[in-house]
């Protein structure tokens, strides 16, 4: 998924779980392959303790969504 450096889409990003606009990808929704290929680029892009970060917010959002009522969109 590519878009243009000035795209309102780079904007768009937050992290709570539910939904409010379906850009970008869902990891969830890729492949295991595709997945392993994005978390080492994330864990090259960033310290060891940025890494842990971003996989605690991912723990979270998955926590978030398996207890919520609200579907994702799709």
């Amino acid at each position: 998924m590519c878009y243009p450096i000035e795209a309102k889409q780079w904007r768009a990003w937050y992290n709570p779980e539910i939904p409010l606009n379906d850009y970008g990808i869902r990891l969830e929704e890729t492949s295991p392959a595709t997945r392993e290929t994005f978390l080492a680029c994330c864990s090259s892009c960033t310290s060891a303790r940025g890494f842990t970060k971003a996989q605690q917010l991912m723990d979270a959002n998955q926590f978030l969504l398996a207890n919520s009522t609200i579907s994702p969109i799709s």
